[in-house]
């Protein structure tokens, strides 16, 4: 049932809102906790909730919500050959690659799964009895090894809801019966070299609970097992550590991730900078590589995906945020090169086989914004086309959120968004070319363009951003960039996305104001902001205020600075307009000013107040009074007493803003106050003058 746009709560609206791709995309909640299983049983269907709702958000925004995104994809992808994925690959559907995971019954009624855990059950008993029973170093490894597979096999089991952690408990039998045997064995201490071997397959098996306790969700007992790995794998050469890498890896990434949630981002890096080295240093010596089998491979690729994964997120939580999409980007290429891999006959098993391409294109769009953000169009373009190619025809899981055609919304709202960008850099450019100025385009994301590489071999990566230098190119943006809003406004419908349809909307209208800095004619520029008001003030009689309130208040300022640019565009031509037209465009933007000024008072208290967080906030909403101040002084009369009488109430807002920056230090308003010092001086000998005139019974002069 759609959301309806008045009358409903802010919670159900919030929970219906899809996640906008907004150019500055991917700024982590203020106090999220980083995700610290690598479990497929804790897949994120809601990542693209988490998208961010700000027009005005930071650039770095965009990458935290990319890496949160790629969760999923970075537990099941790998890399198991090295070569590019070519665009051929995806030109035909990839309906086979979305299976829905459900299994048929057995003929005797039993589900397969129950039978599966069945057989789970008796081999971890077995494995368990051996442990127990063994007493040579031979015995004990032998079952020590059949432990470690079962648990790697345990891990990507699919558990019902209702015991999520079934098979995991089960491996940690299995674990814990190996460690035992383990122990009593260099108890006995048969001889230094036996107790050399069974400290590392101790270490291993340490890692491998630890990395259990850590999918249950049991971090201090997990965290414990890994120092105890941890401690031994550190003490050996990283030649003797690439025998046998999985359980080094592993352990390093969820250390890495530990410390991270402790916000500890030197000692996460170290650990994570540490697996990463140690699989460049596998996968560079071939002799090594091809020494493990099929799937010794897929475990590790998938191992060191995760990997770049984590890689991003610390980046991203440590302000890096350049860094972080690098990592980005190059776990969505290592899951379309492990696509690739499986689709030409990779011996791949378990969930690593599993490309979801609606997930993977989502993931992409929010990279694209990242990029969008730091002026890197052509990067953004290339996720982009990417994104159309990996997800035509992808459908949506059955356990996601959002409804069937919201990918193509937002592939198209991106590239709206980046024609839209496009087109308000030129628009800067050309005033500086204009004014004198020698200012070219800088491309953003500098450490991600050292490390890009494209996602298909063949993809054209040669275009470059040119600005437009006159109206004829900027319209050939305008138009391209609202086409694509066009489509994303036809599924982002009022009724059911409100936040996403006012955004869309929004950006509609910054169309206008950026095409308008192309136009040297006044009267132009005034249908261009009228055409903001069409698009921006009936969304403001339909939605509640309450319930949308941080929309509202963008709507209603963004609706009186368009009526301020027309009232004062009609005055800067040279076309005669009655005093009545002009009063009425003045006071409609005074109007909306005043709407957005009322809308920040506690309605009990009657006041106004601001956090040191507000800062931007607050420069606005003291904008708004200056805005009014200069309405005021605008309005033109035949009657002395009234012209006297705004001209009065200008005087007064003027006075009121210098007290109130003085009180409360607004920042960013320095050229503001220069003018309001100068109508302060100025405006009380105006109205003396008017004052005098009017007494005299002689018309009040313009000056």
């Amino acid at each position: 049932h759609c959301d309806s746009a008045r009358g409903r709560g802010a919670s159900a609206a919030a929970a219906r809102t899809h996640r906008s791709p907004q150019a500055s995309a991917l700024r982590p909640p203020a106090r999220s906790r980083p995700q610290e299983s690598s479990s497929p049983r804790r897949r994120c269907t809601s990542a693209r909730t988490a998208w961010m709702d700000d027009q005005a958000g930071g650039t770095d925004s965009a990458v935290q919500r990319t890496s949160d995104a790629l969760a999923e994809g970075a537990r099941i992808a790998g890399e198991v050959a090295p070569e590019a994925v070519s665009i051929e690959e995806f030109t035909e559907e990839t309906e086979s690659d979305q299976g829905d995971g459900v299994r048929s019954a057995g003929e005797d009624g039993s589900s397969p799964v129950d039978a599966e855990h069945a057989a789970d059950k008796a081999r971890v008993a077995e494995i368990c009895a051996k442990c127990g029973a063994a007493s040579t170093r031979q015995d004990v490894e032998i079952a020590a090894q059949e432990a470690l597979r079962c648990a790697h096999d345990l891990h990507y089991r699919e558990d019902p809801e209702e015991t999520p952690y079934r098979s995991a408990y089960l491996a940690r039998e299995a674990l814990e019966a190996a460690i035992a045997a383990v122990q009593r064995n260099l108890a006995a201490g048969d001889s230094n070299s036996a107790a050399a071997v069974d400290s590392f397959l101790e270490a291993r098996l340490h890692a491998r609970l630890g990395g259990n306790f850590v999918v249950t969700e049991e971090p201090g007992r997990g965290e414990r097992s890994l120092h105890s790995a941890r401690a031994f794998f550190e003490g050996r050469p990283r030649e003797a550590l690439a025998e046998c890498p999985l359980e080094v890896l592993e352990t390093f990434n969820q250390l890495g991730m530990l410390w991270s949630s402790r916000e500890d981002f030197h000692a996460a890096l170290s650990f994570l900078q540490k697996a990463e080295s140690l699989f460049s240093l596998i996968e560079r010596s071939a002799d090594t590589w091809l020494s493990f089998d099929a799937r010794d491979r897929e475990a590790l690729t998938r191992a060191y995906t995760q990997t770049m994964y984590y890689l991003a997120q610390v980046h991203q939580r440590n302000s890096n945020a350049d860094t972080a999409a690098m990592y980005c980007h190059r776990t969505l290429k290592r899951q379309l090169d492990e696509h690739r891999a499986r689709t030409a006959g990779a011996a791949l098993t378990g969930a690593s086989s599993i490309f979801d391409a609606h997930r993977w294109a989502l993931d992409c769009v929010q990279l694209a914004g990242f990029y969008l953000g730091q002026g890197a169009y052509d990067l953004a373009r290339h996720c982009l086309q990417a994104c159309e190619l990996v997800g035509r025809g992808a459908k949506p899981p059955p356990t996601d959120p959002f409804p069937e055609g919201s990918l193509e919304a937002d592939i198209n709202w991106t590239w709206g968004k980046m024609y839209m960008a496009m087109l308000q850099e030129s628009r800067e450019l050309y005033r500086a070319a204009s004014a004198g100025y020698d200012v070219e385009h800088h491309n953003g994301a500098e450490i991600a363009r050292r490390h890009f590489t494209s996602f298909f071999a063949g993809a054209d990566t040669s275009w470059k951003f040119s600005p437009a230098t006159s109206f004829d190119e900027a319209i050939h943006l305008y138009r391209d960039s609202r086409n694509r809003l066009d489509k994303a406004i036809q599924f982002y419908v009022l009724d059911g996305f409100v936040s996403n349809h006012i955004k869309i909307s929004q950006d509609m209208s910054r169309l206008f104001v950026a095409l308008a800095g192309f136009v040297n004619d006044p009267l132009v520029r005034c249908k261009l902001h009228r055409r903001r008001v069409k698009i921006l003030q009936p969304i403001t009689l339909t939605i509640n205020p309450t319930a949308y309130d941080a929309l509202f208040k963008e709507l209603t300022y963004e609706i009186g600075e368009a009526y301020f640019e027309v009232h004062a565009n009609k005055l800067e031509s040279s076309k005669e307009y009655t005093d009545a037209r002009l009063n009425k465009l003045a006071l409609r933007s005074i109007y909306f000013f005043q709407r957005f000024i009322k809308a920040f008072e506690d309605p009990i208290k009657k006041e106004t107040k601001f956090s040191n967080d507000d800062e931007d906030l607050h420069r606005v909403w003291w904008m708004a009074h200056f805005h009014c101040a200069r309405l005021y002084g605008k309005i033109r009369s035949d009657i002395p007493a009234e012209r006297i009488a705004h001209m009065r109430k200008s005087l007064d807002t003027y006075r009121w803003l210098r007290k109130y920056h003085d009180e409360n230090g607004i920042k960013n308003i320095d050229a503001e106050i220069e003018v309001v010092d100068g109508m302060i001086e100025v405006l009380p000998g105006r109205l003396d003058m008017w004052g005098s005139a009017a007494k005299r019974g002689k018309p009040l002069p313009d000056v």
